[in-house]
């Protein structure tokens, strides 16, 4: 009987345990950023057509980041923490942005490059305001 007693007080200490850390877990888990369909366009630019980021509400994309460019990615997105991340269709090139309210931070760290040349057209922290909700 006091074998049973102690295995059960054992058991419980255990359970008690398990429970708590299961809880720190859910606790320490972040809800997912949401990001709002839309145009977002580059704040600090200074050409006439602003390179811009169109989210459609089908999980699509467009981006263009410069007239001069024949070149238009499009392709998929989809929100991964605090990011958004854009691959394109033929899945070579992938564009990452933080989240943060109504803007999309450009993260080059883990994005594709996105040059003309060896001039750089979006530096790391460019920022993307929504202009026009989808």
């Amino acid at each position: 009987m006091r074998k049973q007693s102690i295995l059960l007080a054992v058991l419980t200490v255990f359970l008690l345990f398990a429970g708590c850390t299961q809880q720190q877990t859910e606790d320490m888990q972040q809800p997912q950023a949401q990001v709002q369909p839309g145009k977002y366009e580059m704040e600090a630019s200074e050409e006439p057509l602003k390179p811009y980021v169109m989210l459609e509400e089908n999980q699509t994309f467009q981006m263009m980041y410069s007239a001069l460019m024949s070149y238009l990615p499009l392709g998929t997105y989809e929100v991964k923490e605090d990011s958004v991340v854009l691959t394109t269709e033929d899945g070579e090139r992938h564009y990452t942005f933080r989240i943060d309210g109504d803007t999309l931070v450009f993260r080059k760290d883990k994005s594709s490059s996105v040059k003309f040349g060896k001039e750089e057209l979006m530096p790391d922290g460019a920022v993307f305001r929504l202009k026009q909700e989808s």
